[in-house]
């Protein structure tokens, strides 16, 4: 586990266990594994950082974050990405999207006491949370910063 600290608008905050890509369990999803803090280190704010999001520059999609644990999953949290429109082409990237999880992870971990890592399957939905199968996108990596 790698564990940084930044000073980010005169706050310090934790940067613990940058995530490692994980086969993702449907098509048009990806996965992630990100370490978990010792309880103690828990802070007042959570948030899952995706960073380096590429989506085709065309379409629209919420990308869902999911919890997945011995076969249950729980929902973590969202982030939306707008397409510039229907004609455009290429790719756009995203610097980072900041998810906030403190409620969601510490339900989580009450019900995983003992969990050192979090498998995260990432995937993109339209408006009717329909998974987007044939939508490419990627992300560098994933991780959880608490201030």
């Amino acid at each position: 586990m790698r564990m940084v600290s930044r000073v980010a608008s005169g706050l310090l905050a934790a940067v613990i266990g940058i995530g490692s890509m994980t086969a993702a369990t449907r098509p048009g999803a990806l996965g992630f594994s990100v370490a978990l803090p010792e309880h103690g280190q828990l802070a007042a704010q959570a948030q899952l950082v995706v960073k380096d999001v590429q989506v085709p520059s065309n379409r629209s999609a919420i990308f869902r974050m999911i919890a997945i644990n011995a076969g249950s999953e729980t929902f973590l949290g969202s982030f939306a990405v707008v397409g510039s429109s229907p004609d455009a082409t290429g790719t756009t990237r995203h610097p980072e999207f900041r998810v906030n999880v403190t409620t969601t992870l510490a339900n989580w971990l009450r019900t995983h006491p003992g969990a050192r890592t979090l498998e995260i399957r990432i995937e993109p939905v339209d408006g009717q949370r329909r998974v987007l199968k044939d939508m490419g996108w990627s992300a560098r990596e994933v991780f959880l910063e608490f201030r």
